[in-house]
């Protein structure tokens, strides 16, 4: 039980800032912008997602939920850079939001908190 209370306390915080910020990306994409989330917010934040997601396990050992938090997180990182290398920014923008938004709600994480 500790390890998931320092979990939310530890990550929580994290994941939640990095959406603030991810969603003030959205608004306003640039690719200076996003060059800077992507090597200075994103390692972190997806770092911090997986182990959150690790936490939510039932037991020990990893089982279907940390896994599926695992991939949620696998494809919100994936789309992210797909959309970075995306000629017109606006393309996948959706795709990338939803990716994040179906982790939080995975997670069940609320994002105004």
């Amino acid at each position: 039980m500790s390890t998931k209370l320092t979990a939310r306390k530890r990550y929580l915080p994290r994941i939640v800032e990095g959406y603030k910020l991810f969603q003030a990306l959205l608004s306003n994409p640039s690719v200076d912008k996003i060059d800077s989330f992507s090597k200075d917010e994103l390692p972190g934040l997806k770092r911090a997602m997986n182990l959150y997601g690790a936490s939510l396990r039932k037991g020990e050992v990893p089982d279907e939920i940390s896994r599926e938090a695992e991939q949620l997180t696998a494809s919100f990182e994936s789309s992210f850079l797909r959309w970075t290398k995306a000629k017109d920014l606006q393309t996948d923008l959706q795709t990338v939001d939803a990716a994040f938004k179906a982790y939080l709600s995975f997670a069940k994480i609320d994002p105004s908190s």
